[in-house]
């Protein structure tokens, strides 16, 4: 059994999981996803399936374009929930990682 998750990472779970709940269609959506960057701001998307070529899309790839549409260049921590609700899976970045630029070349407005 692992170890319960930081309250502000069980949070980022809670908001993946409840952007499945907000806009899952079944058989499209299979995963939720919450990053928060080190501005402290938090961004949900779903994943994007479909049947053609490479065009589905991850729910983690999602919310870190709307992040960077934002201007909001860094990740602290990204998580990504099943929309089954049987568990969910996390990318907790280790400290030395935490502060990692999205890409160190993109000009920042």
């Amino acid at each position: 059994m692992s170890a319960p998750l930081p309250g502000e990472d069980q949070e980022l779970v809670e908001r993946a999981t409840q952007a499945i709940a907000d806009r899952e269609i079944p058989g499209w959506h299979g995963v939720g996803a919450a990053l928060r960057t080190p501005s402290g701001n938090v961004y949900e998307a779903i994943h994007l399936e479909a049947d053609v070529g490479r065009i589905a899309v991850c729910a983690e790839a999602i919310a870190i374009g709307k992040a960077v549409y934002d201007g909001d260049f860094g990740i602290s921590t990204i998580v990504a929930v099943l929309a089954s609700g049987e568990g969910h899976f996390t990318n907790l970045l280790p400290a030395k990682w935490r502060e990692a630029a999205i890409h160190p070349q993109v000009p920042r407005p």
